[in-house]
């Protein structure tokens, strides 16, 4: 009876140490996901300002053509 209350503790302690490595995996992969969103809105910011820029220089463009048309 005491080997296999023995066994059973040993397995308990493998599982318990399994646990806590893929918890440990887990937390990890979620803390590369939060910084990965975050990049990605900086990322995000840096495209809006550049199509901002590009439209407001397409409007420039059109206003000068305009201008030398009259």
């Amino acid at each position: 009876m005491e080997k296999k209350a023995e066994i059973l503790i040993q397995d308990r302690t493998q599982l318990k140490q399994k646990y806590l490595t893929e918890l440990k995996r887990f937390e990890e992969a979620h803390e590369r996901c939060k910084v990965s969103e975050e990049e990605v809105k900086v990322a995000n910011k840096f495209v809006e300002t550049a199509q901002l820029e590009v439209l407001a220089a397409e409007i420039a463009k059109r206003d000068a053509s305009q201008f030398t048309i009259e």
